[in-house]
């Protein structure tokens, strides 16, 4: 596609010169368009807008100096190019006067149609890049216009040459009043911020100039960014007025967000930790249940192969099912206890403490690890010094204690090994520890051993209060209710082996959970390391202490726990107590026993028959029901799950009889469901006593003696 013609406009009223210059033009590929008079000429002007206006000096109405001055003064013509042509004036101060009037170029005539031309194309190639400047000015303004920051180009002195529309706004003043002043008087004057100082560093250092200030309760950043030359002379600066009031808050707001986000991270950190620690807890539970629960299975799975496989005398026969009878009691506590296991690990485990001989714990646990300490010919001997005295606690933890201790032991001591146990009797001043060893610390605090950390189990506080202050429910007899954490005389259990020791750097982590001395180790003789983590926490809820030592790998180890002794005040109290209870018999006792199970049915009636109370079965809630209808009875014993209707629904149908219809009997609930839930349920139900199974003839014995006066 060819290019549009650039247009040419000639005035001259010689018609001959017209033709000639417009040959000239056309056949140099301009479009030309011709007058003959000055008005015509002005006219087309205005209508065709050329691009180049050839125009002659002496015209027939106005002279071409006239009309190049009329064009030069109208705004729409004035960037026109104007180029005289004349025969007659062609003197130079005629050609003065044409350039003065306005007009880019003159020529005389005649003129060579090469000078014409190159006349015309130089004046085009003037205004094309007049043009270009002009629209890049234009560009330029409109962009220095756009910036929303107030800009000034100031010189070298600091006097305000140019400045843009948001600088105008910035300061509310005139352009006009801006220009001209120096930059800094300026800035002061109107933001009380200004003396010049920044600019000068920016002439010393050649360096941009940065400060923020805040003037009329909003915050600006002043730019000073100086301009050099092509030689590296300074020439003036470029000063940039910024409102960053927003920028500002938006600051002061992402620093808000980010102290929340912070205290986000620490809370969710904190929640991560607690979760994690609830991921603990379970699995510590998990593998607490399965280690304690293995420890009672082994002398039963043993005794009882031992009877199916072969024929034993009567006292052995009986040796084993007490043996198996002791274990499985064990077995039952603690799936009596998993309810409470949780509360091992967060510090509420109840214990039910009670005057204690640890000979005969010691003895029972012995006898649960007698056959492992069999299979591996590890010889155990007992050291017991006579009339020890009794210690406050419980029993079956007690038990466990002993028992965990053991399995330490002998897990650890190779085949033919021995293994000693000692009970001793000492006084306060011996127990401080003499050589190396680690320290599990309850509330005694006696010994100079490393302590054990990560404890999970509250300890007692201080003398004169409960045993176990996380569970005030449970209440002991009045002797009882105080732990002498500064008692005269402690009892110590030592229990020590010949087997592969323990390393000094491992020592301080014995009593962590999970911990084994190293991987061979742990690949060796497997487990999870829980033992002697359940050791620390039972020893120290009875507010004692327990010690691990080893002269070192391969030299064995000693572990030794210290309890408090009973004073004999508190033996006495407690002797007279329980004494005076014993005196009671359930002789004449009408008992009614109601259990759907019979052979649980049958065994709790001969148990209090053997008491001497008269029983009375019934094997549903309805048959219950029917006997309270004919017979007057003392005592209800009722099991909870039963068909049709249980035990508390049958508990609330007697409560809302009449006195004389039984309706304030006595009451004991045996169930399964052992949990304190299930306790509250039962007593909210109507019953006076809830017992869990299985049951222990003691316990329900003393259970029908506080409920029934008899």
């Amino acid at each position: 596609m060819s290019k549009p013609r650039v247009t040419i406009l000639h005035v001259d009223d010689n018609e001959a010169n017209r033709y000639v210059v417009s040959r000239i033009l056309q056949n140099a590929g301009f479009a030309v368009v011709e007058a003959a008079t000055g008005a015509a000429g002005l006219k087309a002007v205005a209508e065709y807008q050329p691009a180049l206006v050839i125009l002659d000096v002496k015209l027939p109405d106005i002279s071409g100096f006239e009309v190049c001055r009329q064009m030069k003064v109208n705004p729409e013509t004035a960037f026109i190019p104007v180029l005289h042509l004349s025969a007659t004036f062609v003197e130079s101060q005629d050609k003065a006067e044409g350039l003065d009037s306005g007009a880019d170029a003159y020529l005389a005539q005649p003129v060579e149609p090469i000078e014409l031309l190159a006349t015309v194309r130089s004046l085009l190639r003037i205004r094309r890049a007049e043009e270009a400047a002009l629209s890049s000015a234009r560009e330029w303004q409109t962009t220095f216009d756009s910036i929303n920051d107030g800009v000034c180009l100031v010189d070298r002195e600091g006097i305000i040459r140019r400045c843009n529309r948001a600088m105008i706004q910035l300061v509310c003043k005139h352009k006009s009043e801006i220009l001209g002043r120096l930059y800094h008087e300026l800035i002061n004057a109107e933001l009380g911020m200004g003396d010049g100082t920044c600019f000068r560093r920016a002439k010393e250092t050649h360096q941009r100039q940065v400060l923020e200030f805040q003037s009329q309760g909003r915050w600006f950043a002043k730019t000073i960014d100086p301009v050099f030359d092509r030689l590296g002379t300074l020439t003036g600066a470029v000063f940039i007025l910024s409102d960053i009031t927003e920028r500002k808050q938006a600051e002061v707001l992402l620093q808000e967000q980010n102290e929340r986000l912070n205290r986000l991270m620490v809370s969710l950190q904190q929640q991560t930790e607690q979760a994690q620690q609830a991921n603990r807890i379970k699995d510590e539970f998990l593998a607490v249940l399965s280690h304690e629960l293995r420890s009672p299975l082994n002398p039963i799975l043993g005794w009882t192969k031992i009877l199916q496989t072969s024929q034993q005398d009567v006292t052995k026969t009986q040796y084993a099912l007490a043996t198996i009878e002791r274990n499985a009691k064990l077995q039952a506590q603690l799936i009596e206890d998993l309810l409470n296991v949780s509360r091992i690990l967060q510090g509420k485990l109840s214990l039910n403490k009670v005057p204690v001989n640890l000979s005969f714990i010691i003895k029972a646990a012995l006898e649960t690890m007698r056959l492992a300490a069999e299979a591996k010919s590890i010889q155990t001997q007992t050291v017991f010094e006579p009339n020890v005295g009794q210690v406050l606690g419980d029993s079956g933890r007690l038990q466990q204690v002993v028992c965990n201790l053991l399995a330490n032991a002998i897990k650890f001591t190779s085949q033919g090994g021995r293994v000693e146990v000692r009970l001793e009797r000492m006084k306060n001043e011996k127990l401080h520890p003499q050589g190396d060893g680690v320290f599990g610390h309850g509330e005694l605090g006696m010994g100079h051993g490393e302590e054990a950390t990560n404890a999970q189990c509250p300890m007692p506080h201080a003398a004169g209060r409960s045993s176990l202050s996380t569970h005030k429910e449970m209440e002991f007899p009045a002797a009882f209710n105080e732990v002498d954490t500064h008692a005269a005389e402690y009892t110590q259990i030592t229990v020590s082996d010949t087997g592969m020791g323990i390393s000094s750097d491992f020592l301080p982590y014995v009593f962590d959970y999970f911990r084994q001395a190293d991987g061979t180790t742990t690949r060796r003789f497997g487990g999870l390391g829980l033992g002697l983590a359940i050791v620390r926490h039972l020893v120290e809820l009875h507010g004692g202490t327990v010690q691990a030592a080893s002269p070192g790998v391969g030299k064995g180890a000693t572990f030794t726990v210290k309890f408090p002794l009973l004073a004999a005040a508190q033996l006495n109290q407690n002797d007279t107590a329980f004494h005076n209870r014993s005196d009671f018999n359930l002789n004449g006792l009408q008992t009614l026993l109601v259990n759907d199970d019979r052979d649980s049915r049958e065994f709790i009636a001969l148990l209090l028959e053997q008491y001497g109370a008269q029983v009375t079965q019934a094997q549903s809630a309805h048959d219950a029901l029917s006997s309270l209808g004919q017979a007057k009875f003392d005592l209800l014993i009722s099991d909870i799950g039963m068909p049709d209707m249980d035990g508390y629904a049958l508990i609330r149908q007697i409560r809302k009889q009449s006195r004389d219809q039984s309706g304030e009997i006595p009451a004991i609930a045996l169930t399964a469901y052992a949990g304190d839930l299930d306790q509250k349920l039962a007593l909210s139900a109507g019953f006076q006593e809830h017992i869990s199974k299985p049951i222990e003839p003691e316990v329900l014995i003393q259970a029908i003696l506080t409920i029934v006066r008899v």
